[in-house]
């Protein structure tokens, strides 16, 4: 009867507020957002972005592959020599 409202005031000042910023704060706007979307959904999005690139250069054929060396050695002594 006589509690002064000790287990209220403490849920007011101190649950509530850890409550709101870990459902809004970490969850929603940390693991939904940079985790999920970045970790786990974007590597396999990269993944086939970069495979899709490779795909365009893997044409099974000599003189394609002779060309992509010769293109990659030139930028490289470009950057070498600048």
């Amino acid at each position: 009867m006589n509690k002064f409202y000790i287990d209220e005031l403490y849920n007011l000042i101190i649950v509530r507020p850890i409550k709101w910023i870990s459902i809004n704060v970490l969850w929603k706007g940390l693991d939904i957002s940079l985790i999920d979307n970045v970790c786990v959904d974007g590597a396999p999005r990269s993944v086939g972005l970069i495979g899709k690139v490779v795909q365009v250069a893997q044409t099974g054929m000599v003189p394609h592959y002779i060309f992509f060396i010769v293109i990659g050695l030139s930028a490289m002594i470009v950057w070498l020599v600048l």
